[in-house]
């Protein structure tokens, strides 16, 4: 996965995601230009068939290519969305939880993020 920030204020992303394994989505392309004023736009590439698919902005919750990850998960959720607590810092790790602000809008109640404390990079 590659990301790269198209401005100083982090408000234009753009994710590309490419998967190498397991052989059912092998050569996948998963695009993502992720935008603060307006909903996102997803494209997937099916090398298998030659394909472009473009993906609906409000298609955040469905399936991603039949697995048990949404299209949100791989695209990212923005950090208004949630509320941010400091859970626990061992093992070189910060711990996250992260909670809806809209809950109605997801299907979880929280999800745990742990954050190199020397990268600040998301690792789990």
């Amino acid at each position: 996965m590659l990301r790269r920030n198209m401005d100083d204020k982090d408000e234009e992303q753009r994710f590309y995601v490419y998967f190498q394994q397991p052989a059912d989505v092998r050569e996948m392309v998963f695009m993502v230009w992720k935008n603060i004023e307006k909903d996102d736009d997803r494209w997937l590439y099916m090398a298998s068939l030659d394909l472009v698919k473009r993906i609906a902005a409000s298609d955040k919750r469905t399936s991603f290519v039949g697995s048990d990850f949404v299209y949100e998960d791989v695209s990212g959720r923005s950090l208004d969305e949630d509320e941010h607590t400091l859970v626990d810092h061992k093992d070189g790790y910060y711990k996250i939880k992260n909670v809806p602000k809209n809950p109605k809008d997801v299907e979880f109640t929280y999800y745990d993020i742990w954050i190199n404390d020397q990268t600040f990079l998301p690792e789990k």
